[in-house]
């Protein structure tokens, strides 16, 4: 696990996060890492990080203590992401570290339980920290007749865009 000067450490949360760095270019801005309970493809580019469903593992939190810049990526509907997402900015803020969070709320097709989790998850960390939120439904209403895989490739772009934004930045992350 590197110390990085310049460049934020991208970071993705729970199982969405391995379709989330797909479509952001996984190429393009080095190796990735993703906090999980379990992994379902291997790769050099990511880095994985085991841990439980709610919990920081030991392996986590010496990650993020020996780096100082993050970029954290989440589907917060999921049950395992926005709650390792809220424990790390928890963490974060504690140890003053620099982050930024993007998130995507779920379609509605994917179930009350999945759209309510999100919402708490979502409360609780703007208690913390500001979010870039990527509506599903919000592009989905935008264009209605999109299919559920345009509707993901779309979420995909979104992703993307706000990613290079952020990444764009990079010398601020060395004020």
């Amino acid at each position: 696990m590197n110390t990085i000067d310049k460049h934020p450490l991208i970071v993705g949360f729970g199982n969405a996060s391995e379709f989330i760095f797909e479509k952001i270019n996984i190429d393009k801005y080095g190796i990735y890492t993703i906090i999980n309970s379990n992994f379902h493809n291997t790769t050099d580019k990511i880095q994985y990080i085991k841990t439980n469903n709610t919990m920081l593992s030991k392996d986590a939190k010496q990650f993020f203590k020996a780096n100082n810049n993050f970029v954290l990526f989440c589907a917060i509907g999921g049950e395992t992401g926005g709650r390792l997402l809220l424990e790390t900015v928890k963490f974060l803020s504690k140890y003053n570290k620099n982050y930024t969070v993007i998130c995507s709320f779920p379609f509605s097709f994917e179930g009350k339980k999945r759209k309510q989790r999100a919402q708490d998850s979502l409360e609780k960390l703007l208690h913390y920290t500001d979010i870039s939120l990527i509506s599903q439904e919000v592009l989905r209403l935008n264009k209605p007749d999109l299919s559920i895989t345009q509707a993901f490739d779309l979420v995909g772009a979104r992703i993307r865009e706000v990613s290079d934004k952020i990444m764009s930045f990079e010398n601020l992350w060395n004020l």
